[in-house]
């Protein structure tokens, strides 16, 4: 498993925020003065990276639903407002609103992801394991 890459952690914390903030491999090797391929190696085979990268996600998101949690009642309040004095076909996707806000119509999942390097390692230990294990079985005639 191949998990040793160069590493310049002054760099990799730039590269980090420049993803966070939907900047391209590119943009943030720019930024954190290294090349793509560099960045692009970080994010495949450091675990250190991918735990920093997880762990500001993570981080991320939950900032964000703590702001859509602080809008909650004011959006139910123009919901039930829509609902009951709307037309039908804006009760309908009011409605629909309503369902998927109370996770009964389809759903929006939080970043996953290891956020330390010795998980982020591990996990990628496992996945080599099993790609070795289905080559293997597939070897041996042995549906995968």
């Amino acid at each position: 498993m191949k998990t040793k890459t160069k590493r310049a952690p002054e760099c990799d914390g730039k590269a980090v925020a420049l993803l966070i903030a939907g900047k391209t491999d590119a943009a943030a090797g720019e930024g954190a003065g290294v090349t793509r391929q560099t960045v692009n190696e970080w994010r495949n085979h450091s675990p250190a990276f991918i735990a920093a990268l997880n762990a500001q996600r993570q981080e991320l998101f939950g900032a964000h639903t703590e702001r859509l949690r602080g809008l909650v009642p004011k959006a139910i309040d123009a919901l039930e407002n829509a609902f009951e004095i709307g037309d039908p076909k804006e009760r309908i996707a009011v409605a629909v609103h309503i369902l998927k806000a109370a996770g009964l119509y389809g759903s929006l999942a939080a970043p996953t992801g290891e956020t330390t390097p010795d998980a982020v390692a591990c996990a990628m230990e496992i996945e080599e394991k099993r790609r070795e294990n289905s080559a293997f079985m597939e070897k041996i005639g042995f549906m995968v």
